[in-house]
């Protein structure tokens, strides 16, 4: 089938065929297409609601788009079917629970409340005015087709947030379970441990390499092998032929003014803070802050106020005092930045404002604003990104064009490269793990170069982008099936294969003498006190350590040692290596928490609570649903 339509596609009936989608799509854009060759049918339905196709072309296309932005996506016809199904469960489990919170009495908000959002985000101004471009720009980054599309998106994913506050907030967590989990997380741990190193086993003979050979020679292959042919296309040869205008450069110059004008405004700003907790709940929270502001407009001191009253531990004593910050600084952008532009003079305060963190109030103390660069100091560095720019959508143009070629061209890539003056280059043998350059041990020219559409359909690859500046179409000159290894081949393998069993059984021995007493801990053992969790360690302590992962996993699954006797315990690394560990001592947390700490317990305890709570229910929502899927693929 796929094989005819190619074949069909070389003709003139077909580039007609195609220049008029190619006309339909700059005209109309990729949603007219869609609904110009899709059908009224449906992907799947739930309890009886169809998801129509074009609902899931658009999901598709979107999800594809940033999946491939991201170089997480290689067009492999095994990638495009994994994707049209994790769409389609996607969908399902969106409609579900949109179902859910309908028949909860959850509402959408007006669309109006949405766009008023939109228009009034800074990251969408200019000049203070709501800049149209700016926010198509942003939203088509995400992929998102139309801004009907991200308001309705934002819609749903409201109607959602009302549904999962309205399952969690009902949740709550006890002291017990709060100290409790303190405990855990807070207690360390005294242990000794021996690492027996497996490349130090030398005492390997002949004879048990051919022997270990003789009983695991079915085993034993070489692996599967391809031999690629590739061109590559490289960003930097088309940063040497772009050139850039004076007027290009004043253009870039006035963006970047209007950016540095805004970015460059600073403000400081002192917040009160009354958190949603488990022990609070959003109406608690919301009637306090009420109260707050009540009495904030009768005058009195929002420093005062802030140290009496605001639950921020962090800032309290400070006034509420957050600093100068920028958009990006802030806690939580999405609830701040809107409020930060109706304070417009020092002193003004906010109305409250709801956060993930809980209710504020806001107020303005101080504004810094920088000078703006001349246009001749940033000359050279507008002409440097303007050259970048350009010659990156260059690049992305040629990409595309080369992508179409290899996909008409799909047996031929020699004549790809001829037709575009590239080098037709190969590769030596390689398998999925024995790969030796930036090429071949590219995770997504190692999934390409096995997949079937290559393997056995002799088909050249799309576009891979093996660095931020390269990319390839490869095809398979040559596949080296798996064959039986010679005791020559398999020796390498075999020595370290043995050197991991002798490790292993001198680590288990060793073990077993310690449990009888026949040995004791000496000083060639490591010994660390008052080890943490390693949810507890900073980047810095877990670096003065020098203990891998495996080993502190360990450590804190092996039992409580009983009558003074070290708890032993042995594992097999990662590298190879045998560990036996000796715990000796399990430091339980003793005294009370810090009012800070405690909190950051109980949130912690009161997410995991939730998320599993909330986990729980939509697994209930999806066994209890009326899941229908209809094949419309031809």
């Amino acid at each position: 089938m796929l094989q005819e339509i190619r074949d069909k596609s070389q003709g003139w009936i077909a580039k007609t065929i195609i220049g008029v989608i190619v006309l339909l799509l700059a005209l109309t854009g990729f949603e007219a297409i869609f609904r110009a060759v899709s059908n009224d049918g449906e992907v799947a339905s739930v309890n009886g609601e169809g998801i129509a196709t074009a609902e899931f072309n658009d999901t598709y296309q979107q999800q594809r788009y940033i999946l491939s932005a991201n170089g997480q996506f290689d067009g492999t016809p095994e990638a495009v079917k994994e994707l049209k199904k994790l769409v389609t469960d996607n969908l399902i489990n969106y409609r579900i629970l949109v179902q859910a919170a309908t028949n909860a009495g959850f509402s959408y908000l007006p669309e109006a409340y949405i766009k008023h959002a939109i228009e009034n985000n800074p990251l969408y101004q200019t000049n203070g005015q709501f800049d149209y471009s700016l926010f198509e720009q942003d939203i088509r980054s995400y992929g998102y087709g139309s801004d009907k599309q991200f308001v309705r998106d934002q819609l749903d994913r409201n109607l959602l947030s009302q549904l999962q506050s309205g399952i969690v907030d009902a949740n709550f967590v006890t002291d017990d379970r709060t100290q409790y989990l303190a405990s855990l997380l807070e207690q360390t741990r005294d242990f000794s441990y021996k690492e027996l190193e497996a490349n130090k086993v030398a005492n390997i003979s002949d004879e048990e390499i051919k022997n270990w050979y003789e009983n695991h020679k079915d085993t034993l292959k070489t692996p599967e092998q391809v031999v690629l042919e590739y061109i590559e296309l490289n960003r930097n040869s088309f940063l040497e032929q772009t050139t850039v205008s004076d007027k290009e450069l004043n253009d870039l110059y006035a963006k970047k003014v209007v950016e540095l004008n805004k970015a460059a405004v600073r403000q400081r700003i002192a917040h009160i803070l009354i958190p949603i907790t488990a022990n609070q709940t959003a109406e608690q929270a919301k009637t306090k802050i009420d109260a707050i502001e009540a009495e904030l407009k009768q005058g009195k001191d929002f420093a005062a106020v802030a140290k009496e009253q605001s639950q921020d531990t962090g800032t309290a004593d400070k006034g509420g005092d957050l600093g100068f910050v920028t958009t990006e600084d802030l806690p939580d952008p999405e609830a701040f930045a809107p409020v930060l532009t109706t304070l417009t003079k020092v002193g003004d305060v906010s109305e409250p404002v709801l956060s993930r963190f809980g209710w504020h109030i806001i107020k303005l103390t101080d504004v810094q604003k920088a000078s703006v660069p001349s246009f001749e100091s940033l000359r050279e560095q507008l002409a440097g990104e303007l050259k970048q720019q350009k010659a990156y959508d260059a690049y992305l143009a040629e990409q595309r064009k080369l992508d179409a070629a290899a996909y008409e061209n799909y047996d031929n890539l020699a004549q790809v490269a001829k037709d575009f003056n590239l080098t037709l280059k190969e590769t030596k043998p390689f398998g999925r793990e024995t790969g030796y350059d930036v090429i071949t041990t590219n995770d997504k020219v190692i999934k390409a170069a096995f997949s079937d559409s290559l393997l056995k359909n002799e088909e050249n690859s799309g576009i891979i982008e093996v660095t931020p500046n390269t990319s390839i179409i490869v095809h398979v000159k040559q596949h080296l099936q798996p064959s039986n290894m010679t005791l020559e081949q398999a020796t390498p393998e075999i020595k370290v294969a043995l050197q991991k069993e002798k490790t292993q059984l001198e680590g288990e021995q060793l073990v077993a003498d310690l449990k009888a007493g026949k040995v004791a801990i000496n000083d060639t053992w490591k010994t660390f006190k008052s080890v943490k969790q390693p949810l507890q360690l900073s980047a810095e302590e877990f670096q003065k350590l020098s203990l891998t992962p495996d080993i502190l996993e360990s450590l804190f699954a092996i039992p409580k040692p009983v009558e003074d006797k070290p708890s032993i315990y042995g594992t097999t690394l990662k590298n190879g290596n045998y560990a036996v560990i000796a715990l000796s001592k399990v430091n339980e947390f003793v005294g009370n928490l810090s009012d800070e700490d405690k909190l950051q317990y109980q949130t912690l305890a009161a997410n995991d609570s939730a998320n599993k709570l909330w986990e729980e229910y939509r697994q209930y929502l999806k066994d209890n649903a009326e899941i229908k899927y209809f094949d419309n693929e031809e």
